[in-house]
């Protein structure tokens, strides 16, 4: 691969292959698969970087959560076009249901990320991708309205209902002051989990 800057911000690449097909990177590295055409690429300084910013993500959940690789293409997609951190949703996962797709808790949530039936329109709640993509909007909604990621985390796990309850009642958002233990314990765990996965070594 031949990289070199040009004018605009842009960088020109010179690669042997039809598309930009990540491997694992090694430290800082790169790697590409290659096939035998040559292809000339212009790509936007900013484009490569997130390009690389996600795939270092990828590697980073991979090797932290082995668990995660086979719906790791369903949680980064969903993801990103949800406006989600994908180490968040990989440790929403861990605590739900710590990657078993046929979870079932005793208030009836299944699945990966725990949703239950009553309250979404699932087709199958055990199919894992279904499951990823209708969590995330979920998830997504509730940091749309809450935005503090402690206080969305909460609903995500004791529902809108109890967390409003809280909020009128004069909680601030802090996790020491969650009415409910298993929440509490949840938020911290998440947060935690997250926290952990974002500062994973490469």
């Amino acid at each position: 691969m031949n990289i070199r800057r040009l004018l605009g911000g842009y960088f020109y690449l010179t690669l042997t292959a039809s598309l930009l097909d990540f491997t694992t990177p090694i430290k800082s590295e790169v790697s590409f698969q290659v096939a035998p055409m040559i292809n000339e690429i212009y790509i936007d300084v900013e484009d490569l970087e997130e390009i690389l910013r996600r795939e270092a993500q990828r590697v980073q959940i991979v090797r932290a959560v082995p668990s995660s690789q086979k719906y790791l293409e369903a949680i980064m997609r969903n993801s990103y076009s949800n406006g989600l951190d994908p180490f968040e949703v990989v440790a929403v996962i861990e605590r739900e249901s710590r990657w078993n797709p046929k979870a079932k808790s005793e208030k009836n949530a299944r699945g990966l990320m725990q949703l239950r039936s009553r309250y979404f329109n699932l087709k199958d709640p055990y199919d894992p991708i279904e499951s990823i993509k209708v969590g995330t909007s979920h998830l997504s909604r509730l940091k749309g309205k809450y935005s503090d990621s402690r206080i969305y985390l909460a609903a995500y796990n004791a529902g809108e209902g109890a967390v409003n309850n809280w909020l009128r009642g004069g909680w601030d958002g802090s996790i020491h002051t969650i009415p409910y233990r298993e929440t509490r314990n949840y938020v911290r765990g998440v947060i935690r989990t997250a926290e952990s996965l974002r500062h994973s070594n490469l």
